[in-house]
């Protein structure tokens, strides 16, 4: 066995070689530690004598403009704009990549906005001229309400009650052309045929039309009423029988006949029937087919629940449904006959003769108002006057070869 004396030589041994690892790791790290440093210190230096190169030459550029006693302001100034200098490059490369994706969106966005202000303005100006529209075709209603079937009415109707009705049912009846012109005047506002004829010829052929249009259908429900109250059936769709038979002598009475005639322009429509094809080439053949549906109602179909559902609620499938009914039932007529189908296509309203109400010994409705001066209502702008009065003088001549 080793003696005590090996032992602690051994110990001594090895607690002299963990110092001298230690003092070799320690010095490692010294040495590395200056290494880095002295780089930093390098690098340090470097960008030192950057930016005095920078400022010296900043304050030579300054200096003649300062003048005497002006170098360190300058180089304090040039001091300033290196570092905002600086500030700027390093704002630069951190924003780079954001830069590049919200300079596109924001150029986007702006020429978005550019196209909604545009818009805007040019809907705030359309919507403008059509108010004026409106204004002038409201001025063309009110002259309807008050022409000579109405001057009549207000004459004949002397029991309070029968006056009250012929004035609502003509106002719901004006009420219908006007919703048939303003749509008119919004779907053709921009159309270069209202620019080259001008807005008063324009709203009179509109008038005309959509007046004797609605004139045509309120007299199919007031025969449709009449043949109604003369073949009563039980079944009503109203909401009760007496609500019916009120409705059905509101329609065909005197003031809703009156009231009806007030709408009545055919001979004006008929005459200008070339202008008003112009902007709705197939007003000829809507009108002499509504003729021909009149006739039929009144004359021909003997259906009474189903005429008695037409006069119903619009709104309801029942009269959807019915209306789908009697149309097919229209037609199958038309198809039988060679005359009806010949006179919607091509057909002379004004002809009495050859008129499909000869064929039904049925007396039309008379015009019993004037034709309606649009030039008193609706200022015609000078550039469109002389091609109204050629327009006019042709159709005067039309009419007379035509008699």
């Amino acid at each position: 066995m080793r003696d005590r004396k090996d032992t602690e030589t051994d110990a001594n041994q090895d607690k002299k070689q963990g110092l001298s690892s230690v003092a070799a790791l320690k010095n490692r790290i010294l040495a590395s530690q200056a290494a880095t440093a002295n780089q930093q210190s390098t690098s340090t230096r470097e960008e030192l004598e950057v930016l005095r190169k920078v400022a010296d030459k900043r304050q030579q550029l300054a200096s003649p403009a300062a003048g005497t006693g002006g170098t360190g302001s300058s180089t304090q100034k040039a001091a300033e704009e290196l570092k905002g200098l600086r500030l700027a490059q390093l704002r630069d490369q951190l924003f780079a990549n954001k830069s590049a994706t919200v300079n596109p969106q924001k150029q986007a966005t702006e020429e978005d906005i550019r196209d909604l202000k545009a818009a805007e303005g040019n809907v705030r100006n359309k919507a403008k001229e059509l108010e004026k529209y409106f204004q002038k075709s409201k001025q063309v209603l009110d002259v309807l309400q008050k022409n000579k079937s109405s001057e009549a009415a207000r004459i004949k109707l002397t029991i309070p009650y029968e006056l009250k009705i012929f004035e609502e049912q003509q106002v719901t009846f004006v009420s219908d052309i006007r919703v048939k012109l303003e749509t008119d005047i919004v779907q053709y506002a921009n159309s270069p045929k209202l620019q080259e004829m001008g807005y008063a010829r324009f709203l009179e052929l509109s008038f005309i039309f959509r007046s004797y249009e609605v004139c045509m259908e309120q007299e199919l429900r007031r025969h449709a009423a009449l043949t109604v109250k003369n073949n009563p059936v039980l079944n009503f769709m109203f909401d009760s029988p007496q609500d019916s038979n009120n409705n059905i002598a509101i329609l065909c009475g005197i003031p809703t006949k009156m009231a009806v005639e007030s709408l009545n322009y055919y001979q004006d429509f008929f005459n200008k029937l070339p202008e008003i094809e112009k902007i709705w080439p197939n007003a000829g053949q809507e009108i002499r087919k509504a003729e021909v549906r009149l006739i039929f109602a009144a004359a021909v179909y003997k259906d009474t629940k189903i005429l008695s559902t037409i006069l119903g609620d619009k709104n309801a499938r029942a009269y959807r449904e019915c209306c789908d009914v009697f149309e097919q039932a229209l037609t199958q007529h038309i198809m039988a006959s060679e005359r009806l189908q010949d006179y919607i296509v091509w057909g002379n309203g004004l002809d009495a003769e050859k008129h499909p109400y000869a064929l039904y010994r049925y007396n039309r409705l008379a015009q019993p108002n004037a034709s309606i001066n649009f030039s008193e209502i609706v200022a015609v702008d000078p550039v469109h006057a002389d091609a109204i009065q050629q327009v006019q003088v042709r159709v005067a001549a039309d009419t007379t070869m035509r008699k």
